[in-house]
């Protein structure tokens, strides 16, 4: 949710005093001018009224972006260093994934930096070869409909022309985003994936739930699946989709979840650290038989939510064609990175990407993955279309070794 603004001293991270973003050229001006010409914006009537919740006050009065107690930790912050310009593009011969971050701040504050990160997209679709875009979740802030019709028509641009792979978060779930009970807006404000995602469509629930679903993506001899699953996903959820890897286990496989690797390199693990990982997906409401009551033995839900490490050991470890996690939802610096081995020695690369704590809930910042012609690496790019700048730190631009390569 926010770059890298710690440092490593002693074996513990501290949070260094907000460093100046302006760079002692024209380029940094330019910078500015962009971050100053995308304050949150008001937007016109949506066609969905809202639904208020009663567990809070309306938008107007609750106001949008970082909530007090979040800018009380020092947020919002930016990425260091920068660079100014676009990211270079792929190898001839290679393509590109992209992952929008969480864009409930974009959303609830109708920000334009989501319009923007769309528009990138459509522009670069040739030169960058994207072939897929991913979200990975809290995809609005409060789970209402007004957010949710600003976000429908911010992303629909994409819908024909772009695969939109939708993967839901905490803040999409519940009254008022607080995921203490399930019920998500997703499927009833899209009623269908959107339709180059549904062309894609390999399996859903047998409900027709496709939060949880799988997208199978011919890439040259070989096919890309991709599994998106719900915020904290539930035990019939995993086994649903343990399913449905079985079936396609010759697929080369990319997994996205809200919640699932935390800001310190780990996985979420609650049966490890328990509440000392802030905001594990076990300690909602979701996860427990009686939300008013501490998470706990005697207080999880029959169908409880899993986090990081039991998704790892339950569903994701056994996978040889699995090359690639991706979530967002974890605060602090926002980022993480993960690289383990699988039973059968594939290399997975665990990612998280997260960029709502900086200014304007994320300063248009988006995730580009580069696969290489071969498919033996695998290029990580920070990108804002916004302000027309990369973001260089180890955290956000590295070059990964896909093994096995992909075939394609």
């Amino acid at each position: 949710m926010i770059g890298r603004f710690v440092s490593k001293v002693d074996g513990k991270w501290d949070r260094l005093a907000l460093i100046p973003v302006l760079l002692a050229t024209a380029a940094a001006v330019a910078t500015a001018a962009a971050l100053t010409a995308c304050q949150p914006r008001a937007s016109a009537r949506p066609e969905v009224e809202p639904e208020v919740s009663a567990a809070r006050a309306p938008a107007d009065d609750f106001g949008c972006g970082l909530p007090p107690e979040l800018k009380a930790r020092g947020w919002p912050s930016m990425l260091q260093p920068l660079e100014p310009g676009p990211p270079p593009k792929p190898s001839p011969g290679g393509f590109s994934l992209v992952v929008l971050p969480d864009t409930q701040y974009y959303v609830a504050c109708r920000s334009p930096h989501l319009e923007r990160q769309v528009r990138y997209v459509l522009e670069q679709q040739q030169d960058q070869n994207i072939v897929l875009v991913l979200t990975v979740g809290d995809l609005t802030e409060h789970n209402e409909d007004a957010e949710w019709a600003f976000f429908h028509e911010a992303v629909s641009p994409l819908f024909e022309r772009v695969p939109l792979l939708l993967t839901t978060g905490n803040h999409d779930h519940g009254s008022g985003g607080a995921a203490r009970t399930r019920g998500t807006s997703l499927t009833r404000i899209f009623g269908q994936p959107p339709a180059r995602a549904r062309a894609l469509l390999a399996k859903a629930p047998s409900d027709g739930n496709w939060e949880n679903a799988y997208y199978r993506l011919p890439v040259g001899k070989g096919t890309l699946g991709v599994l998106t699953l719900e915020w904290g996903p539930r035990q019939s959820i995993v086994e649903w989709a343990n399913g449905v890897l079985d079936q396609y286990a010759t697929d080369r496989q990319i997994f996205t979840t809200h919640a699932y690797l935390y800001h310190d390199d780990t996985r979420y693990d609650w049966a490890s650290f328990g509440p000392a990982q802030e905001w594990n997906p076990r300690s909602y409401g979701t996860a427990r038989l009686d939300p008013e009551q501490a998470p706990g033995p005697g207080n999880w839900s029959a169908d409880a939510s899993h986090d990081g490490e039991m998704l790892w050991q339950h569903l994701l470890k056994s996978r040889p064609g699995l090359f690639l996690t991706v979530n967002g939802h974890v605060l602090v610096d926002g980022q993480g990175y993960l690289e383990s081995r699988g039973v059968e020695r594939n290399v997975v690369h665990q990612m998280l990407v997260n960029f709502q704590m900086l200014k304007d809930g994320g300063s248009g910042f988006l995730r580009l993955l580069q696969v290489e012609p071969g498919g033996k690496k695998l290029r990580v790019l920070t990108y804002s279309p916004s302000l027309d700048v990369r973001a260089t730190g180890p955290g956000e631009q590295r070059e990964l070794t896909i093994d096995p390569p992909l075939d394609f």
